[in-house]
């Protein structure tokens, strides 16, 4: 199938639906190991297993996000900053921090498996209905995304 935007748009639809899916895979990864490994190390591998699944996709856009902000002094900084591919002090210590408190979470959350199956959903649920309620911030030629259009 070829590449287009209206299907790319058109995508967006079933993000929760895919982290449906990632969700469900990574409660059954938990399932399988946490009565034979420890509880930190169990829930360690279901985050590295996701964060693979995704090639990194998420992790990438946090630290681009924390290195513009904390780096940029400008709107037009910020925005260069995030577009720059090399991983910076606050991005590195962004995603620490970010896998730090999410794996301490699921430390003290009562039900794990639920807690996956709706953070991988909600998640996404919530960063599409931002793309359909907000507006984008640079429209121009040099950025990497475009808009999307509520379909």
């Amino acid at each position: 199938m070829q590449f287009s935007e209206a299907h790319l748009n058109h995508a967006s639809r079933y993000f929760p639906l895919v982290g449906l899916l990632l969700g469900t895979l990574a409660a059954a990864l938990y399932w399988l190991l946490e009565p034979l490994l420890p509880l930190p190390l169990t829930l360690l591998l279901c985050t590295l297993f996701t964060i693979l699944l995704t090639g990194g996709f998420h992790e990438d856009g946090l630290a681009d996000v924390c290195d513009g902000f904390g780096g940029g002094w400008t709107p037009e900084q910020t925005l260069g900053i995030m577009k720059d591919s090399r991983l910076g002090s606050y991005g590195a210590l962004g995603l620490l921090l970010a896998l730090a408190f999410r794996l301490t979470a699921l430390l003290y959350v009562p039900d794990v498996l639920i807690a996956l199956l709706l953070g991988h959903t909600l998640s996404r649920f919530l960063a599409v209905s931002l793309i359909y309620s907000e507006t984008y911030v640079q429209q121009d030629r040099l950025s990497k995304a475009k808009p999307w259009p509520v379909a």
